[in-house]
Parts: structure tokens; C-alpha cells; sequence
């Protein structure tokens, strides 16, 4: 019962707020999220005492197939998503009767983003995937700018376009093996020859990087993420909850083909290349929303680098770090957006002194702004610092100091809006409630990080230590790497030419599904000659 309100209790709240939008209701939204964070909380407690997941299922399994099952990383991932679905609400509190529909749709991606979590059949994720995508589609259209139709219209056709990939892999899985359940495939992988599932493995994994906007099929998400009409909220969702919900997939799925396909290292390259790509990308950008959106890219390869190692130290830290982005992605979209609506512009170029003009907002950004780069203490850093303990000693480990060079290069530039020299000046007062947000978001970053050994332990699982020696010279380092970052962007990146053309990877969308074909051959050809 517990996996089906949290399913459907999202949906029913947008629909009630649709049909029904007095203002007194406007704390019903609250409530509900919070009824919401409280039962996730109870379902991770009761999977953490019995010691077993907890399934469900609707109708004749053999029929319909339906069916539910939440185990106790997917319960974790549960809490981080109704948690920060919560904190929308509060951010939104003060305009959410404005459109109704948007409430609708917002809530209903919740819903979906859920059933993606707790699938335990490969159709059902299929059908997650596609209708929060059609939903996500809809909400950055629902303003029918002119840039916003197009940016969501590509998202939606290439995400379907990847969909559809994913659907025929999983149709071939479904012929070689007659069952979809996940952890059943897995049991089969085991008796079955590599080749007979290199074609199928190679259609989902390029449907799931296309979701998790892998390289070289990423070009929809600056569109999506940093399209102008989108609100602040939907670039936060989009890139601190809906993103992830691919990660997942990549993760459960790989351990599913296993036991049968290996191709870890070639996803180490593709992450490593997709983040030194989005960190290129990101410090050519002028506007905010799309220098975050090129960070998200970024990060996503980080992670995609982390999961796709064997080693526990490296899946903790991986598994934090998909936690801790939602967080602080999430709190960078939302203050960005109020920003943005203060100093009528998203040129950071033309905006300063926000720390004076907004301190709240400023606080909780810089908190933001220091958990992706690392700083000591925050979540980042404990994230991080586990990923490299995995790798110590790896050609990997020198990729991921640059990885993270980068990320505080292009976070300086985007941090220059905090020099307290003011260009123009803001229009009104900083909102209550989106203070409130951005300062609980502020705190589970710090929070998070200080925790993070215990969270890893305890909710996920995975016993892991920080060493006190090798943790402070990862401090050292990155006191280093902030003092060469700040030199490099005063003498080589400030006011270059190079840096302020701020491009759009603005491919068609014909480029972009021959993108992805070549993406699926190089899979295929790669599992081929490697297994």
C-alpha cells in the first residue's frame, strides 16, 4: 500500500489543485509532501528492520505485469525525491494556484519519476520513462514561448527517439527470455552466451545514455535545462531529480547484463569524455542557466565514471554524489532564478553584487557552489573524496583532479555575480518562501556532507571510512586547485573572446538521431570485439 500512495498520491494532489483551486489550498500541496516524506521514511525503515524489500503487485503478475519492489537503495532515492519535491512546493508556495496545469503536470512527473524507482519489470520502466517525458515536455512548453516550443519539442523527440531504442531492446530481451522482471533476467544471464544479448544490450544502453545525456547525445539538454521560458522549479527538477532517474536505470541495468556483457571501461571513457566536454562547454557560456545546464553534463560523466567501477568506495561515492547534485543542483537552479528575476537578465556578464542585494539567496548559493566543487565539509567533498579513495593510484585519479579543476574554473566565472559591484539594480525584496527553500537546501548540503560516512553506512549500505590523512590532503589539494583556478580565470579566461561566445550545441534533429545511431554502433562494435 505504501508504494502505491507514493505513486499515485501525486497525481491525485495535482488533479484535486486542477479541479479545485481555492487559495486555502494552497497548503494542501504542503501537507501532502510531507505526508509523502514521512510514509518514503516509513518504507525505508521497515525494508532496513526486516532486512528484505518490499514488493507489490497488481492483478495477475503473468498478465499484466505490474509490479512494484523497493529495496533499500531505491527507498533511499525515494526519500531524496519527495524530500526535494517538498521543497519545490515551498519555493512555489506563493504562485501555485497561478496555473493550475503546470501543478498537474509538475506533480504527475513526481509521480512518474517514483515508478520509475520502483519498477521491477523492464516495460514499466519503459512507460515511466515516456510519460515523464511527455510531461517534462509539456512543462517547458506550457509558457508556448517560441524558444521554449522548439527547446522542448527536441527535448521530447529525442528522448522518445531513445525510448524507443530502450523499447526494442527490451522487446528482444523479452523474445530470448519470455520474462521482463529485472532480477530474473539477471538469474538468466548467467547460462545464456554474451553474443546472443550484445544487440539488445546495446539498444538499452543507448536509449539510457540517451536519458542521462551521455556524450555524444547530450546537445538536448542545455535546450531543456537552460531554455528561458522553463520556470526556475523545472530546470531544478529536470536536472536535480528527473536526470537521475536515468542514472538509476544505467545502474540497476548494468548489474542486470552482468553477468553476462562487461563494459565498464568503455563507460569510464564515455564519462570521462562527456565530463571534460560539459566542463568546456559550461566556461564558454555568459548565461547562468546554461552554464549549470553544461555542469550538469559534466557531473553526469563524473558519476557515470564512479558507477561504473567495481569497487564499494567508488559505488558509495557515486551513489552520494547522485544524492548530493540533486541537492545542490537543484539550490543553484532556484537561486539562479530568482536572480534572473531580480536583475531582468541572465548574463553574468551584466549582474553584480547579488551578496548585497539578496544575502539569503547568496548564502545559500555559495553553500551550493561549494558542495560541486568539493569544499571541505560539504557534501561534494565526502562524495568525491570516496570516489578517488576507490581509484587511488589509477590513471583515472589524475582525470578526475582535472575533472574537478574544471568545475571550480567554471564556478568562479559563474560566481563573479557575487562581487559586490552593482551594474543595475534589482527590482523588489527576496521572497520569503523561496528563502526557505534555498536556505534547507543550503543545510542539507552541509548537513550531508558532515553525515556522509553514516549515510552511506546506514542508508545504503555500504560501510565505508574516511581516513583523516589522506581526507586532509584531498583538502590540501583543493585549496590548491581553488587558488590555480582563480589565477587561470584572471589571466586566461576573463573577458577572452573565446570564453564569452557563449555557443548552443544547436544540432538539428536529424543530426541528433544519426548522433544516436552512431552512438548504438559504436556500443554494439565495442561489446563485440571486447567480450
Amino acid at each position: 500500500m505504501r508504494l502505491y500512495f507514493l505513486i499515485m498520491a501525486p497525481i491525485f494532489l495535482g488533479l484535486f489543485m486542477y479541479v479545485h483551486p481555492l487559495r486555502k489550498l494552497q497548503n494542501a500541496t504542503i501537507l501532502v509532501q510531507s505526508i509523502m516524506l514521512w510514509v518514503a521514511f516509513g518504507n525505508f525503515f521497515s525494508i532496513k528492520m526486516s532486512g528484505s524489500p518490499i514488493t507489490a503487485s497488481l492483478g495477475d503478475d503473468s498478465v499484466l505485469g505490474i509490479a512494484l519492489q523497493s529495496d533499500l537503495v531505491s527507498s533511499v532515492f525515494v526519500i531524496l525525491i519527495t524530500a526535494l519535491f517538498l521543497i519545490f512546493s515551498i519555493y512555489l508556495y506563493d504562485s501555485l494556484l497561478e496555473n493550475e496545469m503546470f501543478l498537474f503536470l509538475f506533480f504527475s512527473v513526481e509521480s512518474m519519476i517514483i515508478l520509475t524507482f520502483l519498477s521491477l519489470d523492464l516495460f514499466n520502466v519503459f512507460l515511466a520513462i515516456e510519460i515523464s517525458t511527455i510531461l517534462a515536455a509539456l512543462l517547458i512548453t506550457l509558457k508556448r514561448e517560441r524558444r521554449s516550443m522548439y527547446d522542448g519539442m527536441i527535448f521530447l523527440m529525442t528522448n522518445t527517439v531513445g525510448a524507443l531504442f530502450f523499447l526494442l531492446g527490451v522487446a528482444m530481451l523479452y523474445k530470448t527470455f519470455g520474462v521482463l522482471d529485472i532480477f530474473e533476467i539477471k538469474k538468466l544471464m548467467y547460462g545464456v552466451s554474451p553474443r546472443a544479448v550484445l544487440i539488445p544490450y546495446s539498444l538499452i544502453m543507448t536509449g539510457i545514455s540517451v536519458k542521462c545525456a551521455f556524450m555524444p547525445v547530450f546537445s538536448w539538454l542545455p535546450k531543456a535545462h537552460g531554455t528561458p521560458g522553463a520556470p526556475p522549479v523545472v530546470s531544478a527538477m529536470l536536472s536535480g531529480v528527473y536526470i537521475k532517474s536515468g542514472l538509476y536505470i544505467y545502474i540497476k541495468l548494468r548489474d542486470m547484463f552482468l553477468p553476462a556483457v562487461d563494459m565498464d571501461e568503455f563507460f569510464i571513457l564515455v564519462g570521462l569524455l562527456t565530463s571534460v566536454l560539459g566542463i568546456v562547454f559550461a566556461l564558454m557560456q555568459v548565461d547562468m542557466k546554461l552554464i549549470l545546464a553544461y555542469s550538469t553534463i559534466s557531473q553526469m560523466g563524473l558519476i557515470l565514471v564512479a558507477v561504473s567501477i567495481s569497487d564499494s568506495y567508488t559505488k558509495a561515492g557515486g551513489l552520494l554524489h547522485i544524492m548530493n547534485h540533486a541537492m545542490f543542483k537543484s539550490l543553484l537552479f532556484m537561486a539562479s532564478g530568482m536572480i534572473a528575476y531580480q536583475y531582468k537578465t541572465r548574463n553574468i556578464n551584466k549582474i553584480r553584487g547579488v551578496f548585497r542585494k539578496l544575502p539569503i539567496t547568496s548564502f545559500a548559493m555559495i553553500f551550493g557552489i561549494l558542495g560541486v566543487t568539493g569544499a571541505p565539509l560539504l557534501n561534494g567533498s565526502l562524495s568525491k573524496y570516496f570516489i578517488q579513495s576507490g581509484i587511488k593510484g589509477a590513471w583515472i585519479e589524475s582525470f578526475m583532479v582535472f575533472i574537478n579543476f574544471g568545475t571550480m574554473l567554471y564556478f568562479v566565472k559563474f560566481g563573479t555575480m557575487l562581487i559586490p559591484k552593482p551594474i543595475c539594480n534589482t527590482t523588489e525584496s527576496e521572497n520569503p518562501y523561496r528563502e526557505l527553500a534555498l536556505g534547507l537546501l543550503g543545510m542539507a548540503c552541509l548537513l550531508t556532507g558532515l553525515g556522509a560516512s553514516f549515510i552511506s553506512s546506514y542508508f545504503l549500505d555500504i560501510h565505508v571510512e574516511v581516513d583523516i590523512y589522506s581526507y586532509l590532503e584531498k583538502v590540501a589539494l583543493w585549496i590548491v586547485l581553488i587558488v590555480i583556478s582563480l589565477i587561470v580565470y584572471s589571466l586566461f579566461v576573463h573577458k577572452r573572446p573565446f570564453f564569452e561566445e557563449s555557443p548552443r550545441i544547436d544540432l538539428s534533429f536529424n543530426n541528433i538521431s544519426l548522433s544516436i545511431v552512431i552512438l548504438f554502433f559504436v556500443i554494439l562494435g565495442s561489446a563485440y570485439f571486447t567480450i
